[in-house]
This record gives structure tokens, C-alpha cells and sequence, in this order.
């Protein structure tokens, strides 16, 4: 079809004196979580220079935060005007236990178009009185100097509010080793599996590759052997979106389960944003590289809650 042979030789741009007037979109600079109700910073504002070499940076600011809180909703924003040259930022917490051991863990995770995590009602994720933040920072110059000083923002629960289950987002279906995009191949496929130690639910997810992305699909396979499709998406660079499950359609899944996570890279001259289609390419953290893996986010839970939620999740689907 004409449509068709539009999109195989790269979709170019027609007249754009025949294009519809622009549409008005958000500012990049608004809080998708809303506004916050805590923020915190990089200490100091980070320079970049127009011609720097890509580089990473761990920077530790203090929350200040002097209560223990559960986090409904956070995001990490670049400062106004200096989101081209963040590649991504990946947050982390530490803080000191009782005990005198650390704890901590993942917080949140920023690349071009991410739309912020506001986790579904009952789930969150614990900040302790005290805790330091970790920002792990990807710079990549654009030309010009650019001065950033990123921040994260949350929404918490009331004080003293404990939310039934503690949500947890990592990688699944990593190919650190052994991505493998031939040079002019259009579905240059790869697969990576995650096993569930515990009954779980799943409540999000986020697909991540870079310019040569071109799909990703996420499935589970059950103990049983049954192959449960969960999500499939198209990928494109400049918007990392959080696919967030309604509560009575987020998948259940068994103990045992494997997620596969299936991505597809097109290194072909037909796709618009790569800069060399006759290069080999495999796993790197520069843009020009690539990457292949899912931001998943579940949350784990005794075997007697699964085994109810499955009981009301039938007795609905049967009075319907």
C-alpha cells in the first residue's frame, strides 16, 4: 500500500507547507506526578562542555528528610533547558540501619520522555529519616555548554501510613554480553528471561533501548508451561513510558514463573535515527550504542494472598 511504502523508505517529510498547524504540547519543565511535595537536587550544578566526551558521574545529595516515609509517586527531572545533554539518571538510597549495616536500594530511573513512577494504591516504596540519594549520571554534549542541576521529586503517603506491599522495579531480560545487531538487519531479535521466586503481581512496564530500538514484548511462562503474552509496544528513543497495569488487569503470576523479554532493533538506512546502518552494533552506554532490556515493576506476596486475588479475579470475570 501507498501508506506502506511510505514508512519502508523512512517516512520523509512531505510539504510543510501542507502540514497541520503544530500541536501545543506540555512543558517539559511540568511534574507529571503532580507538583511535589519534596524535592532534592544535585548539590552543585554540573557543567557540560559543547565538545565533552560522554561521561558518567555518581553524585550523593542529602534528602534531608528527618521521618521515615513510604514514597506514592517520584520523578527526576534535568533542569529547565538542559535536557538534551542528559542521557539518563538512575537514582539509588542509602541510609544506615539499626544495626549499623546500609540499606537502601533502587529509586528511580530518567531518560528522555519518562513520564515519572506513581505506583498503584496500596504499593510503595520506603525512604528512611536521614537517607542519601545517589545520582548516577550519563552526560552527552549537543554543541553548546549546558549547565544541569537535576532533581527528584516525590509524592509520599500520609506520615505513619504503611502501605500493604513494598514495590519493587528492576531490570529484566538484560543482553549486556551478547546483543547482536548485524549491520543492515531490519528485526535484529534478542531474549533475556527473569524467574519469580515468590506468587507476584506486576504492575508496570517500561521498555528499554536506544535509536535502533524498534519493538519490545514482554511474556510470562508459566510452571505449567502455559505462555501468557503481558505487553508489546513500539519503541522509540525519545519517549521512555511507564505502561502501568489497571489493578484488576495487572498480570498474577505464579511462583516459578520466567518473564521473557523480546527486542527487536532495526539497523537498516530505513530507520530515520540511525546514524550508521553498515556498522555491526552491540551492548554500550553511549546513545549510538544499544541496549535491550525492560524496567519491570511487581510486587511479591504470600501464597494464600495470590491464591485469593486469582478466587476474586474469576468470581469478577464470571459475574461479568
Amino acid at each position: 500500500s501507498l501508506i506502506s511504502s511510505w514508512v519502508d523508505v523512512g517516512a520523509p517529510r512531505g510539504n510543510p507547507e501542507d502540514a497541520p498547524s503544530p500541536i501545543a504540547l506540555e512543558s517539559l519543565d511540568e511534574w507529571r506526578i503532580g507538583t511535589p511535595e519534596w524535592i532534592v537536587e544535585l548539590p552543585e550544578e554540573q557543567t557540560i562542555g559543547a565538545v565533552d566526551a560522554d561521561h558518567w558521574l555518581d553524585i550523593w545529595a542529602d534528602s534531608r528528610l528527618t521521618e521515615d516515609r513510604y514514597i506514592k509517586a517520584v520523578e527526576t527531572k534535568p533542569s529547565p533547558g538542559s535536557y538534551p545533554v542528559v542521557h539518563h539518571v538512575a537514582t539509588s538510597m542509602r541510609w544506615e540501619e539499626e544495626d549499623g549495616e546500609e540499606g537502601g536500594g533502587f529509586l528511580n530511573e530518567y531518560a528522555m520522555g519518562k513520564n515519572g513512577d506513581i505506583f498503584p494504591d496500596g504499593t510503595g516504596r520506603l525512604i528512611k529519616a536521614g537517607t542519601q540519594i545517589r545520582f548516577n549520571m550519563h552526560y552527552s554534549s549537543i554543541g553548546e555548554e549546558i549547565k544541569d542541576r537535576t532533581r527528584v521529586g516525590f509524592q509520599f503517603y500520609p506520615a505513619g501510613y504503611v502501605p500493604d506491599r513494598v514495590l519493587i522495579s528492576r531490570h529484566v531480560g538484560d543482553r549486556f554480553d551478547t546483543l547482536d545487531i548485524p549491520a543492515g538487519t531490519e528485526n535484529a531479535r534478542s531474549d533475556g528471561y527473569y524467574v519469580l521466586p515468590e506468587p507476584t503481581q506486576v504492575t508496570g512496564f517500561q521498555p528499554h533501548m536506544h535509536i535502533r530500538g524498534k519493538r519490545m514484548c514482554v511474556e510470562a511462562i508459566h510452571p505449567s508451561g502455559v505462555i501468557e503474552t503481558l505487553s508489546c509496544t513500539g519503541h522509540n528513543f525519545g519517549w521512555h513510558i511507564v505502561y502501568n497495569y489497571a489493578d484488576g488487569e495487572a498480570p498474577l503470576l505464579p511462583a516459578g514463573s520466567i518473564l521473557h523479554v523480546m527486542g527487536w532493533h532495526d539497523n537498516t538506512a530505513s530507520n530515520r535515527y540511525n546514524p550508521d546502518p553498515k556498522n555491526w552494533v552491540g551492548f554500550g552506554n553511549r546513545s549510538i550504542d544499544d541496549m535491550s532490556f525492560a524496567w519491570m515493576s511487581f510486587y511479591h506476596m504470600p501464597q494464600e494472598v495470590f491464591d485469593q486475588k486469582l478466587l476474586e479475579r474469576s468470581q469478577r470475570s464470571n459475574n461479568n
